[in-house]
C-alpha cells in the first residue's frame, strides 16, 4: 500500500494532538501537580517507529476516511500487521490494560475486540500512574469523539476488561476528578 505525505501529515497531526489532550487531562487530574516524570514517558510514543509507525499511518488515515465518509478501503492483505502493530502497541505501553496481562490475547482483530466471543481479560495491580494515564487517553478519546469516558467505561467494562471492583471505582474517581464538562 502507497503511504501518502497527506496521510502521514495527517498522522503526526492528529498523534500530536491526541498526546496534548492527553497530557491536559493528566494536568487537570494532578492540578498541575504532575508526580515525578509521569509526562516524560512519552504517551503513545511508540506509534512515532517502525513497527507501529507505517500501521498506525493506516490506521489513523482509515478511521479519519470513516468519521468524513471518505472511501478508503484496507486492503486484506495488509490486516494482519495492523493487528501485530496494535498488539506490539498494547503490549509496550504502560497505560493499556493488556501490557499488565501474561497472555498474548486473541482479542486483537480491530474487527471483533469487543465481540462477546472474546475471553475478558482480568487485570490485578495496575499501578495507579497507569490507570491515570489510561483515563486521560480516555477522555482525550472522549473530548476527540464528541462523548464522555464514561461511555467507554460503560461499554467496555465487564466485556473486553474487568479490573475487579477495587480498581473499577478507582476508575471512577480518577475519571471523575479529570473528566469536567
Amino acid at each position: 500500500m502507497n503511504i501518502t505525505k497527506e496521510m502521514t501529515d495527517w498522522f503526526y497531526k492528529r498523534t500530536y494532538h491526541h498526546v496534548d489532550l492527553v497530557e491536559k487531562y493528566i494536568n487537570i487530574y494532578y492540578d498541575g501537580k504532575v508526580p515525578y516524570n509521569l509526562l516524560d514517558n512519552g504517551h503513545d510514543e511508540s506509534k512515532f517507529e517502525e513497527p507501529e509507525f507505517t500501521p498506525y499511518v493506516i490506521i489513523t488515515w482509515d478511521y479519519r476516511c470513516k468519521e468524513h465518509g471518505i472511501p478508503f478501503i484496507v486492503p486484506n492483505n495488509i490486516k494482519e500487521d495492523l493487528n501485530k502493530a496494535t498488539l506490539h502497541h498494547i503490549k509496550s505501553n504502560r497505560h493499556h490494560p493488556e501490557y499488565w496481562v501474561e497472555r498474548e490475547t486473541e482479542l486483537l482483530s480491530r474487527d471483533n475486540r469487543d465481540s462477546a466471543d472474546i475471553p475478558t481479560i482480568h487485570i490485578e495491580d495496575m499501578p495507579i500512574d497507569a490507570l491515570v494515564e489510561m483515563c486521560a487517553d480516555w477522555c482525550a478519546m472522549s473530548e476527540e469523539k464528541g462523548n464522555t469516558p464514561f461511555d467507554w467505561y460503560n461499554k467496555v467494562i465487564g466485556v473486553r476488561w474487568d479490573f475487579g471492583p477495587t480498581d473499577n471505582k478507582t476508575i471512577i474517581k480518577i475519571l471523575m476528578n479529570m473528566w469536567v464538562d
